[in-house]
C-alpha cells in the first residue's frame, strides 16, 4: 500500500509578533500579579489592514484542518522569516498574504476559500 505524503500548504504573510516580551524575565506578569496584558497592548498598536489580514489567516488555517484533516498540513510562515521571504521572491507573491501550495504553487490570499479549497483539491488529486 502506498503511503502518500500530507500536502504542505504554507500561509505566508506579515504576522504580528506576540511574543516579543521575554515572560520568563518579566516574573509578575509571568504569574499574572502585575496585570499587564502585552498581547492586547501589542495588538492595539498594529494597523487595522494587518490585523485582518491575520484573522484571515487564522480562519484559513482553521478551515484547512477542519476540511482536510490529516491530508493537509498548513503552515504558518512570517513574511519577514527567511522562509517567508524566499518564498515571497520566489513566487513573486508581494507584501500581502499568500499561499503556497506545495512548494509549487502560489495563490492571493484574499482570494474567497472555496477558490483556495478547489486548488488545494486539484492538487490532492494529482498526487
Amino acid at each position: 500500500m502506498e503511503h502518500k505524503q500530507p500536502l504542505k500548504v504554507e500561509l505566508v504573510g506579515l504576522s504580528p509578533v506576540f511574543y516579543s516580551c521575554c515572560t520568563k524575565c518579566q516574573i509578575l506578569d509571568y504569574f499574572k500579579l502585575a496585570g499587564i496584558d502585552y498581547v492586547s497592548d501589542q495588538i492595539s498598536h498594529y494597523p487595522k489592514e494587518l490585523l485582518m489580514q491575520q484573522r484571515k489567516l487564522g480562519k484559513v488555517h482553521a478551515r484547512l484542518l477542519e476540511d482536510f484533516g490529516g491530508r493537509v498540513v498548513p503552515v504558518a510562515v512570517g513574511l519577514v522569516s527567511l522562509r517567508g521571504l524566499w518564498l515571497s521572491l520566489k513566487h513573486k507573491a508581494g507584501k500581502g498574504f499568500s499561499i503556497v501550495i506545495d512548494g509549487k504553487r502560489v495563490l492571493a490570499g484574499d482570494l474567497p476559500y472555496e477558490t483556495i479549497k478547489c486548488a488545494i483539491e486539484e492538487n490532492l488529486a494529482k498526487s
